[in-house]
């Protein structure tokens, strides 16, 4: 999701955003602007009265010092009516300042309305005197008149979580695209330094005329090996894009699973038994044929059956295919008796914008997109993905396709 995309959606919850660079306003959506508030940074300053200007400098200065994001409330006089804005400033980068712009005004109407009908209430007895027979109609209209107050305040603190909400959601994604981006830099780093560093080896070899053709081929090799994955992260990341724009165009392929299980399967059978793995695939005897995007599909189950075989030694590794509802449904199961995934991050391994770090994937032996684009493929084709795993017993993953996509039928 890109700032564009963040910034209307905090529009639909009626949170302005408006994003600074070096003090100039470089993005705001249609929430700020109604505020009138995408405009430069020393703008901003000059719309607040002066008593609250201070306050305003004290959360710019706490954030250039590296303080944790700043809230306060102001009062906004200009263009009409005044407006109380609850201000978030956080600071993502040096040159890169956010704000978050909350209309509080009717939750600040609420709370006066109600210090002011408390007085009203508190003083009632000391100066009003009643006949008797007015006792009772006085007690309900007092009562009613605090049930009124006391739901109006109500839907407007409800409004208000919700907008807030709306902005802790926000917030966390950005931090979590920010930390995908800076693993993603590392992951595209690493290989092209492969590639790099074995190129400038080779041809110092053969400037100084040293060149050993074993040598250079098993070179060569580490280079096509680094080119490989290079290709297989960019390709992801160009599908993860089409997918998010709702670009990505499916396939129809008529896949007989029998012999098409069979093929993909035998491909990691050295690798899985490199490690003195049980590797057993079952197929349920007359499966028949599904009409899906085989490419997708293969990547689906390659990424699958990959995870199981890197990261299971000296157990077993199944893959079963089978029918359900009747063989409406197609179902393939990749289980594995390897390292498993901890339960803190099994809710997140589907998320293309979070990573582990490089200790824990050491640890768990599963990071990077593989899993999100596996289950984004899935969705597509009108599927599921979902896993089951225990750290330390093993992980099952189930891929679930309709036998044809009910758009096609």
């Amino acid at each position: 999701m890109g700032p564009e995309e963040a910034g209307a959606l905090l529009s639909a919850a009626g949170v302005g955003w408006v994003r600074f660079r070096d003090g100039a306003d470089v993005g705001a959506n249609a929430a700020a602007q109604g505020f009138g508030l995408d405009v430069p940074m020393a703008r901003w300053r000059e719309l607040l009265p002066a008593a609250e200007r201070d306050a305003f400098d004290d959360a710019l200065a706490g954030l250039v010092a590296g303080a944790a994001p700043r809230v306060l409330r102001v009062r906004l006089d200009g263009g009409g009516a005044a407006r109380v804005l609850r201000l978030t400033l956080r600071r993502p980068s040096d040159q890169v300042v956010d704000a978050l712009i909350v209309d509080e005004t009717d939750l600040a109407v609420a709370e006066r309305d109600l210090a002011e009908a408390e007085e009203l209430i508190s003083l009632l007895p000391a100066h009003v005197f009643w006949e008797a027979a007015d006792v009772s109609r006085q007690r309900t209209l007092q009562s009613r008149l605090e049930e009124m107050v006391a739901e109006r305040t109500a839907e407007l603190q409800r409004q208000i979580a919700e907008r807030e909400r709306a902005e802790r959601a926000a917030l966390a994604a950005s931090r979590a695209k920010s930390e995908f981006l800076t693993n993603i830099s590392h992951e595209l780093r690493t290989p092209l330094n492969v590639v790099l560093g074995y190129a400038e080896l080779i041809l110092d070899e053969i400037s100084a005329g040293e060149a050993d053709l074993a040598a250079i081929q098993v070179d060569v090799e580490r280079i096509a090996l680094a080119g490989g994955f290079l290709l297989q992260l960019v390709t992801q990341l160009l599908d993860l894009s089409r997918i998010e724009a709702g670009k990505m165009d499916l396939l129809e392929d008529v896949i007989e699973l029998g012999p098409w299980i069979g093929e993909l399967a035998s491909t990691f059978e050295g690798m899985a038994r490199s490690k003195r793995n049980r590797y057993e695939v079952v197929v349920e005897p007359g499966i028949g044929a599904i009409v899906a995007d085989g490419l997708k599909l293969r990547r689906i189950l390659s990424n699958l059956l990959s995870n199981a075989c890197k990261f299971t030694e000296r157990g077993s590794i199944e893959l079963k295919v089978s029918g359900l509802d009747g063989g409406r449904r197609i179902q393939v199961e990749v289980r594995d008796t390897g390292v498993g995934i901890s339960e803190e991050r099994l809710s997140t391994i589907f998320d293309p914008f979070v990573q582990a770090s490089l200790a824990a994937a050491c640890v768990e032996g599963r990071t990077g997109l593989g899993l999100a684009m596996s289950r984004r493929y899935a969705e597509l084709m009108g599927g599921t993905l979902s896993v089951e795993s225990e750290l330390g017993c093993g992980t099952t993953l189930s891929l679930v396709l309709p036998r044809r996509r009910q758009a096609d039928v």
